[in-house]
């Protein structure tokens, strides 16, 4: 077994999600063929897996027991030799998973390239010997491969999108780059996405405008990635500042149906208001003359006589 090193040049602290805190990331790769350098844009974490000059061991994504925590991930590489296994697990823990392949380009001796999603560990168990302890290995004892693609076929799998099958499993990205002097390379946007109903999100969500029913959490819209695919979490409607979490241009809009219902409210209530006086004043006469006849009856007594 070979050991994992990763790039520390200068750590990288990272905010892996807005309740999580700041922590240094170290990302594996495999005989000292770097992984990851490390950036981020607000709440979203963009792994970019690039070359680098110095190396030492790592420890975070190498495991299925260590996976890499993330809210929403842009994972991607370039090699010319070895392999690597990488583990994912979202924060939120009871949604979907969406991964899109935006670049896929497998040369050379026939690389591969597999996405898998999982959700429970199984232990291998290497007996002690006289010249070796006794090891546990961790991997994940349900894998379930979504999309597996060679030099053969990965032009196919550019631009489309995968899911896992149910709410709240982890991903294992393999990349095996093949043999030495071509180099391959991915890249791959992870997004989680709760089903709500038809055209309908929970509060701190947005609804993505290419479904009716995805919902994607408010802390990774408007932060350079296209989570939704089609932009529409990046789009300027939405991007252009937001007021109490929403939109500005939406705000604006609420302020102005506001304004106006209060307007229709008032108008509404001064007519009734009118009207009601109105009907007051065309009683007067009819209970004044009720009024009299009740206690100035002689008036009516005296008209008699004078008739009479």
């Amino acid at each position: 077994m070979f050991p994992l090193y990763v790039h520390i040049n200068k750590p990288v602290n990272i905010t892996i999600s807005p309740q999580e805190h700041i922590r240094t990331l170290f990302v594996p790769s495999f005989l000292s063929i770097p992984l990851a350098r490390t950036s981020f844009a607000f709440a979203s974490t963009v792994l970019r897996l690039l070359p680098a000059r110095s190396f030492a061991e790592g420890s975070l994504g190498k495991s299925p027991q260590n996976p890499i925590r993330f809210d929403s991930v842009v994972l991607s590489s370039e090699s010319s030799r070895g392999s690597v296994k990488c583990y994912l697990d979202c924060t939120h823990n009871d949604y979907y998973l969406s991964i899109r392949i935006t670049k896929l380009d497998l040369q050379g001796n026939c690389p591969t390239f597999t996405i898998s999603e999982y959700s429970t560990l199984m232990v291998d168990e290497t007996l002690e010997s006289a010249n070796f302890p006794a090891i546990s290995i961790y991997k994940p004892g349900d894998a379930n491969v979504l999309a597996k693609a060679t030099c053969n076929d990965s032009a196919a799998f550019v631009d489309t999108v995968i899911r896992t099958s149910t709410p709240g499993r982890k991903l294992m990205v393999g990349f095996d780059s093949g043999s030495v002097g071509k180099i391959s390379s991915f890249e791959i946007t992870v997004t989680p996405y709760y089903l709500g109903t038809s055209y309908s999100c929970p509060a701190d969500h947005f609804r993505c405008f290419n479904t009716k029913d995805h919902c994607i959490p408010d802390s990774i819209t408007c932060d350079g990635v296209d989570n939704c695919f089609d932009n529409s979490d990046e789009s300027n409607y939405l991007c252009t500042g937001r007021i109490g979490n929403l939109p500005l241009p939406l705000f604006i809009i609420l302020i102005i149906v506001g304004i106006l219902f209060l307007l229709a409210l008032i108008t509404g209530v001064a007519i009734y208001l009118r009207r009601r006086h109105l009907r007051k004043q065309n009683n007067k006469p009819e209970i004044a003359e009720e009024f009299k006849a009740l206690f100035f009856p002689t008036s009516t007594f005296s008209s008699r006589m004078d008739g009479s």
